[in-house]
């Protein structure tokens, strides 16, 4: 065959053949090879290189290729300029190559590939070269650096090399990112450019959307669950819609596991670390199995089973006395913040034609953890908690806050909780996308995806051991997505553009209960049923009459419908607790009902000039638009709602550059961005009420900028890093608490910093290869809500997080003396700063603010074992 196609082989010939890629001691060469099109970089590797190698055109057509510059063997240089193309080079005979798709899938439009590497005979020495992730942030395979938006990509063995094993372990390494678990594990806020949801709740999209195998978690519980085995993470910034089945205001992550591939391989990983005298263990397994050359598997597991890292000090003999009122039961005084998980992924990729395959996923998690806990950081002495709980007719609060105080004085990783609190979680994900290359320039593509869930939290919200605030969270819900997509080209591949239509259905049930100030406990049912209608289009042209200038525009339309009951009953079931203008509902209709339908366009303009192959600048203007709907914390129809969109229209200017310094390689990606952000949508306290409530704060203005820097001054160390500044303040807040119009953005810090180092020591390749990393993380000061800010809401240090740096160190020894085991040493938090990422400001009104305790020092290690993996 290769005969035969001889004559119709692209170029790419040389003065001699290469010794094979199969022997291990290859002579380097250098190589200095621009980015671009991937044909054009095989015919200077060969002529650079001594190589030899075959392929169709068509084989190679449309593929890009990264930049290479440096000494490198010639299967090394090759390795690079193939990552992420889906082709591999298979040596025949003298030694002359032929190029083939390979056994590790390239999905044909919009997923990014891992780097199928040439087999060697004995480890290889790794290859110095700052990391090239293929993305799809316009739904289309590209490099990172050719993407006219803000978006920091990051590969699976980053995440694996970093132990990143949930999302707020991103906060470190993406700027302008802000991520935390709120109140529960199984529950991820995530903010970007200080655009964030304020609370995670039924009936509320979130102001981030959030892609796991391109299928959207509209509401984001169960997300960090599925961080493991992992292909790459992709961060948006700034507003989506035009591309992406769901219209946000912040931005988007996309989260994409690895693929099936076409090799039989296995990997198996077991770690354990310790902390505050107590320890946790974690397991990983990966199987990898081709069925036939068209059907592919692949199945993978991830265990955790780690301590609470907070202890509970609340007295045995004390706190049985403290349950005044029935609730969730008493605690079991194990320590809180724990994790105790399993999670599932089966995928099998099917391509029964050459045009088409298919991407089956199906995935799990399973968590059953002992809760979270709270630290109480100040005490109202006017306060109802203060009052109520006054040492005469009930246990004084002032006395167990004196008490807590003091214990956490001795022991900052304690708290007091009195209550049976817990997380839970069972989620079951299933989805399928399928293209069909109808031809060279049109590719048809169906995403659909279904997801059941059912999350339960018990949670202690006031760090006393007294019946102050007890909220149980149970949700069961289900969301269904489908989106169907085509892509092309047009007028001789000067156009490239994408057109899709949308349907999401979101159906959540939640049966909370809280018990206030030892009184009777409440219920309160809230049912939502919400739907999501969209056409988008977005086409980008390569101005023919000046070469490097390309022009996108995009265009939305989304329908949202939203519908939703409120109830709310006490001991008393004939009694309703609901109000309209002051007065109670009748107990047999006590029910807040809303229906609210929202139309409304968004859109994308950008234009982008490459001054060379490793010089992007470009600049951006975006609308974006989150919908209305009902706050499920109302008890009366005044503040039902609904409550209106929020919309951010933003423009960006960006710098993507690649320099060549000797032989050192150093990458800046700039971006600077102004957002102008109106109906703000927010979660606030009301006047004398412990609930908190949904309100459309008038406007703000958002300024800031983001630098990231990848420097390798030589073979083997790698130094990398970040800047973000983020100016949010209001323009205009007024609600019937108070003005807020000059307060900063809560969860938004606004500098962030991050420094970090990986060396390569030089040792032979056949020890393996050892790495030290360290990374430096610094944020300022951040607040916990919009609104408490000041003299009025308590002191001033438990209002927010104040500034503080982390530091993490890491040693790694792979392919140990030739072999297939990894194992890794490494420390988080090596200074034991003690931190509180998070708070809830009740002052004004329970009478106290208390915030959650951040991770301890946590010292580990973890052998990994691969087989073709």
């Amino acid at each position: 065959m290769l005969g035969a196609a001889g004559a119709a082989m692209g170029p790419a010939f040389a003065q001699e053949p290469a010794q094979g890629p199969a022997q291990a001691e290859q002579a380097t060469t250098s190589f200095d090879i621009p980015a671009g099109d991937l044909a054009d970089a095989l015919d200077r590797y060969a002529e650079q290189g001594g190589t030899q190698i075959l392929y169709t055109p068509e084989l190679v057509e449309g593929r890009q290729a990264a930049a290479l510059s440096g000494r490198y063997r010639p299967d090394q240089a090759l390795r690079l300029l193939l990552q992420g193309s889906g082709l591999e080079a298979q040596a025949v005979g003298d030694g002359t190559l032929v190029l083939r798709r390979g056994q590790t899938p390239a999905p044909r439009a919009t997923q990014a590939a891992p780097a199928t590497m040439i087999a060697a005979a004995e480890p290889a020495a790794e290859v110095s070269a700052i990391e090239e992730v293929m993305v799809t942030a316009r739904r289309k395979q590209e490099r990172q650096q050719d993407v006219p938006l803000a978006v920091t990509a990051l590969s699976g063995t980053f995440l694996e090399d970093n132990s990143i094993n949930a999302l707020s372990d991103l906060n470190s390494h993406v700027p302008a990112l802000h991520v935390d678990n709120f109140n529960s594990p199984t529950t991820t806020n995530i903010g970007i450019r200080a655009v964030r949801s304020t609370d995670i709740a039924p009936g509320q999209d979130s102001a981030v959307g959030v892609y796991v195998a391109e299928v959207n978690f509209g509401y984001t519980i169960g997300v960090s669950q599925t961080m493991y085995d992992m292909q790459s993470v992709e961060v948006l910034k700034g507003p989506q819609g035009t591309l992406f089945g769901r219209n946000t205001t912040g931005g988007a992550m996309l989260l994409t596991p690895a693929r099936p591939t076409g090799e039989t391989g296995y990997s198996l990983s077991a770690g354990s670390s310790f902390f505050e005298g107590r320890s946790g263990y974690t397991g990983v397994g990966v199987l990898n199995l081709p069925v036939s050359d068209d059907l592919w598997l692949r199945a993978g597991v991830s265990l955790i089973n780690r301590d609470g890292y907070l202890t509970n000090v609340a007295s045995r003999t004390d706190t049985a006395g403290y349950q005044m009122s029935p609730s969730v039961g008493m605690t079991n005084f194990k320590p809180l913040n724990d994790d105790q998980s399993t999670s599932w992924r089966l995928s099998a990729l099917w391509r029964p034609a050459d045009a088409v395959e298919s991407y089956f996923l199906y995935q799990g998690s399973h968590l059953n953890a002992n809760g979270i806990g709270y630290s109480i950081n100040a005490l109202n002495p006017q306060g109802y908690t203060a009052l109520v709980f006054n040492g005469v007719t009930l246990p004084s609060a002032q006395e167990a806050y004196d008490r807590i105080q003091a214990e956490r004085a001795r022991d900052f990783w304690s708290t007091e909780s009195n209550i049976n609190s817990f997380n839970r979680l069972d989620m079951h994900v299933v989805s399928n996308a399928t293209t069909w290359n109808i031809d060279d320039g049109l590719l048809l593509k169906n995403i659909v995806g279904y997801r059941h869930f059912e999350r339960d939290d018990s949670i202690d919200f006031d760090g006393l051991p007294l019946q102050v605030l007890e909220v149980r969270h149970p949700d069961r819900g289900h969301e269904f997505s489908e989106e169907l997509q085509m892509q092309g080209k047009s007028a001789g591949g000067a156009f490239d553009w994408v057109a899709g239509l949308y349907y999401a259905g979101q159906v959540i049930d939640r049966r909370s209960t809280q018990v206030v100030l030892a009184g009777a406990p409440i219920t309160t049912p809230v049912d939502t049923d919400n739907k999501t209608y969209a056409a988008f289009a977005q086409a980008t042209w390569r101005v023919p009459s000046v070469e490097g200038l390309s022009l996108t525009g995009g265009l939305r339309y989304t329908r949202d419908e939203r519908k939703q009951e409120n109830r709310r009953i006490g001991a008393d079931p004939n009694t309703c607790l609901l109000t309209s203008g002051g007065q109670a509902l009748p107990a047999d209709d006590c029910v807040l009902r809303g229906e609210a339908d929202y139309d409304e366009p968004t859109y994308s303009l950008s234009a982008d000039y490459k001054f060379d192959r490793d010089t992007l600048v470009y600049l951006a203007h975006r609308r974006g638009y989150r919908s209305g709907g009902f706050d499920y914390a109302a008890t009366d129809t005044e503040t039902f709602g609904p409550f209106k969109p929020e919309f951010v229209t933003d423009f960006e200017l960006g710098l993507k550059k690649d320099w060549r310094l000797g032989d050192s390689l150093l990458r800046t990606n700039v971006a600077a961005y102004t957002q102008d952000y109106k109906d703000i949508q927010r979660f606030i306290s009301r006047p004398g009420q412990p609930a908190v409530g949904v309100t459309n704060a008038a406007s703000a203005t958002i300024s800031g900028g983001e630098l990231e820097l990848t420097f390798m001054p030589f073979d083997g160390l790698s130094l990398s890093g970040f800047y973000g500044l983020v100016f949010a303040e209001y323009d205009d807040f007024l609600t019937g608490e108070g003005d807020f119009s000059d307060n900063q953005f809560a969860q938004a810090p606004r500098e962030q910093l991050s420094l970090s180092g990986d060396w390569r020591l030089p040792i032979e390749t056949r020890y393996g290869n050892v790495h030290l990393r360290a990374d430096w993380y610094h944020q300022t000061r951040v607040f916990y809500t919009d609104t408490a800010q000041g003299p009025d809401y308590g002191p001033a240090g438990s209002q927010y997080q104040k500034a503080y740096g982390l530091l993490n160190l890491s040693l790694a020894w792979n392919s140990i003396v030739g072999s297939d085991f990894d194992l890794s040493l490494f420390a988080r938090n090596v200074g034991e700063t003690k931190t509180k990422p998070f708070g809830v400001q009740l002052y004004r009104s329970l009478g106290y603010n208390i915030s959650s305790i951040g991770d301890p020092r946590v010292i580990g290690l973890e052998l990994n074992y691969r087989f073709n993996l």
